[in-house]
């Protein structure tokens, strides 16, 4: 059976296989059916349907990131909730699908980077969230980093920004703004890549 590369940390790797990745998307979608059918059950329609209305969101994202050429880095995106981390993991694609493939080693890399500073900067004990927006306009490519929660550690994520603005091949820095509570960060992906 072919086994796929899984990371649950930035220093940890495993392997699993086909077998382990249906267990976890089926286990996602019958928690998703659990909720739809719970609510039901209490005659709360509106909130069933806003469920269905989220989950149709959510694969219609999660179908425009697998078209963007970046198999290696959608497969780390698409299966990070399923990894112990102390933050939840959320993206959007906005745009017509292009294909970034001559940018996936350097986002990879700068992603894989962000997540090993969050891992050891976030409090665990507050409800923290991640967004990436991939916005992807006539004249312009970019990846807008979003984090609201706790951050223990500020100076990671201040750190992890100047590597970054230090990585000038696959992506320049447009905006930062670090606070303990929360983090903008706008990357313009370089033309001179692609």
């Amino acid at each position: 059976m072919k086994e796929i590369v899984k990371t649950r940390s930035a220093n940890m790797s495993e392997k699993w296989d086909t077998i382990d990745l249906l267990r976890h998307a089926r286990h996602d979608w019958l928690n998703r059916l659990q909720l739809i059918k719970g609510n039901i059950a209490l005659d709360h329609i509106d909130r069933a349907n806003m469920i269905i209305d989220e989950i149709v969101i959510q694969a219609r994202q999660e179908a425009k990131l697998s078209n963007l050429g970046m198999p290696t880095l959608v497969e780390k995106l698409l299966t990070f909730n399923w990894h112990n981390h102390h933050y939840r993991l959320e993206f959007e694609v906005i745009g017509d699908e292009l294909n970034l493939s001559s940018f996936e080693e350097g986002l990879t890399l700068g992603i894989k980077s962000l997540f090993s500073a969050l891992d050891s900067s976030v409090d665990e004990l507050f409800e923290n969230h991640l967004l990436f927006t991939f916005q992807l306009l006539d004249e312009e490519i970019r990846l807008i980093i979003d984090f609201n929660g706790k951050i223990t550690n500020i100076e990671s994520i201040k750190s992890w920004v100047k590597e970054v603005e230090n990585q000038t091949r696959t992506f320049s820095v447009i905006s930062s703004h670090v606070q303990e509570d929360e983090f903008v960060v706008t990357l313009q992906l370089n033309d001179s890549v692609a």
